[in-house]
């Protein structure tokens, strides 16, 4: 059973309003890695792709796919939606792969809650990305899947990465030519209207204690 979207108003707050999408998610997402051997998910993966996005269907990479998860459970640790890595027909993500003709160095697209299916990752280019790059592709697109849209009348001075995981302007926080330097996490901002919207984890309650070793 894959989870429902559910309409929610705007905070009133102009900061986290300028990253809110107005939609969020009601019980366990599903996400699925499409099988491109599977022609029933290959075909509705294309009914839902938009123009001009198309797709070779090769799918996900492994480590591609790994990274997915691997996020999905760093972003759990700090709102408290449920998902689940399924395989399902009315699953509410087909994860997979795609190409933007008209702009081939799209990394990314996914659909907000209730506007589609698609959450993909453009293989063909994956490999010229930086780690941190990576990363930092995959936080943002499944910002997108939980609610979160890009910057819309955010204050110049809160309009960069270091703030939210939604703005494009990561360069300043480290070296633009070898690609370092940018959030691995969701920031403050999308962490105070991701607990908003599903409330906050019950992890590392308390005070925390880091000891630094020669």
């Amino acid at each position: 059973m894959s989870a429902s979207v559910v309409s929610v108003a705007l905070l009133g707050n102009p900061v986290l309003d300028a990253i809110d999408g107005g939609h969020a998610w009601a019980g366990v997402i599903g996400y699925d890695r499409l099988d491109p051997g599977n022609p029933d998910e290959v075909a509705q993966f294309h009914a839902s792709l938009p123009p001009p996005y198309v797709s070779d269907d090769q799918g996900l990479t492994n480590p591609m796919w790994g990274l997915v998860a691997k996020t999905l459970g760093v972003m759990q640790g700090y709102a408290r939606f449920a998902y689940a890595l399924t395989d399902g027909p009315d699953d509410n993500y087909l994860v997979s792969n795609f190409q933007n003709p008209t702009s081939v160095n799209n990394a990314g697209i996914a659909a907000q809650p209730g506007n589609g299916q698609i959450l993909a990752f453009n293989r063909a280019t994956w490999d010229t990305y930086s780690d941190q790059q990576q990363d930092w592709i995959v936080v943002h697109e499944l910002g997108h899947t939980l609610g979160l849209q890009h910057v819309a009348g955010l204050p110049a001075a809160l309009d960069y990465s270091q703030y939210t995981i939604m703005s494009y302007n990561w360069s300043q926080l480290g070296d633009e030519n070898t690609g370092e330097g940018l959030p691995l996490t969701p920031m403050a901002l999308d962490v105070a209207l991701l607990q908003a919207r599903y409330g906050a984890t019950t992890t590392n309650l308390g005070d925390t204690t880091y000891a630094l070793s020669n």
